[in-house]
């Protein structure tokens, strides 16, 4: 049996190159890929919005396709208005635009849906039967009958 054991204290290996072997480390740079990939900052979840103004263009309401609202925004040139009439303002296009929220969620599901393989007028039935949301010819109508009530001097 030959006498190389594992553990001989006396190994033989070649000196030439070991010194290379151990390059200094140094910690990665803004510019290495991989470091990028591997630290970045987790993304946010994307959030889907739909935004509405009003037609006087004084109402600026932002929802999430949910139908929450998430921003009301007023024009620096808000005319003088009662306070009760600024309030009318912003309930009813807070209500446009939840109702625009919601009608985008139905064609997103309705388009999942259809990418999935359901016939697309599945789809629809399925939407129409166990969601309660509106359609997007619903939602439109709703802004045309708003703008029509802010051209006649309704509102």
């Amino acid at each position: 049996m030959p006498d190389d054991s594992w553990d001989d204290p006396e190994d033989e290996f070649d000196d030439a190159g070991t010194s290379g072997d151990f390059e200094p480390w140094f910690p990665a740079t803004d510019n290495d890929d991989h470091f990028r990939a591997v630290h970045d900052e987790p993304t946010a979840p994307l959030t889907l919005t739909v935004t509405v103004t009003n037609a006087a263009s004084t109402v600026s309401a932002t929802a999430t396709i949910s139908g929450w609202l998430r921003r009301v925004e007023l024009s620096r040139e808000m005319p003088r208005i009662p306070e009760w009439q600024l309030a009318q303002e912003i309930i009813a296009t807070a209500k446009l635009v939840c109702m625009k929220g919601r009608a985008q969620q139905r064609t997103l599901i309705e388009g999942m849906l259809s990418h999935q393989g359901v016939d697309a007028q599945a789809a629809r039935d399925y939407v129409d039967q166990h969601m309660n949301l509106p359609t997007p010819d619903q939602a439109a109508a709703a802004e045309a009958q708003a703008r029509s009530r802010y051209l006649r001097g309704e509102s």
